[in-house]
Parts: structure tokens; sequence; C-alpha cells
């Protein structure tokens, strides 16, 4: 948009603009939060997740398609049964299409999935 356009845009519109662009520089650079709340060491934050299946299936395709050969490990969609390899059967590495992220209310208190239970047994367990 050039300065001509800018002016010529009725008052109300540059206003909403200019109060747009001061919110984004009022945010936090990191979460996009309110700094005050960010900078609050008091503020309890609890661990969340979201799952994206679309996302998921364009990762694992995405991984055979370069024939990746990470070791780490793969689920076969239920987070419950693993394997060291992605195979037709075990397509998902365990980030695929997880999104973790915090919230000041723990949103999902049964999910444990930042613990020992909930990760997959160890190559030895199987």
């Amino acid at each position: 948009m050039t300065t001509d356009q800018w002016y010529d845009l009725p008052q109300g519109e540059r206003e909403f603009w200019i109060a747009d662009w001061e919110l984004d520089r009022a945010a936090c650079a990191q979460c996009g939060g309110d700094p005050e709340t960010c900078g609050d060491s008091t503020q309890s934050w609890f661990p969340q997740r979201s799952i994206c299946f679309p996302t998921m299936e364009r990762a694992a395709a995405h991984a055979r398609y370069q024939a990746l050969h990470e070791e780490l490990p793969f689920h076969d969609g239920t987070f419950a049964n693993w394997a060291e390899e992605r195979s037709a059967l075990f397509p998902y590495r365990f980030d695929e299409g997880v999104n973790v992220w915090v919230a000041p209310v723990d949103m999902t208190p049964g999910d444990k999935f930042l613990t020992d239970a909930y990760a997959p047994p160890s190559a030895e367990q199987q």
C-alpha cells in the first residue's frame, strides 16, 4: 500500500489498522500473549496437546516419500502400539500431528502424555 492509498482510506479504517498494528507490537514475541502474563512467574501453565490427523497423514506421507531413516519410535495411530521403524502398520512418528501448547488452566487433566506411563515401551519390553 502506498502512502497515498493509506491516506485515501476512511479515518475509521486507518484507526482500525493502527490499533491492529499496536496490538501486534504489544504481544509477546515468543507466544503472542500478553507480556505481563508471560512475565508473571507466579502464573501456572499446564502443557497441553492437540492432534491434527490431516497433518499426521501429511507428515507420514512426506517421511515415506523421502524414505527417512530416523531411529525414533513410530506408532500405529493409537499412541498405544509402537515400533522402532516406520512401516505400513506403524506409519506415524510420535510427534507427527501433535502440537504441544500451554494454557493457564489444565484443560485435559486426564491426558498424562508427559509421564513415563504414557511413553512407548522400550525395545526390551516389547
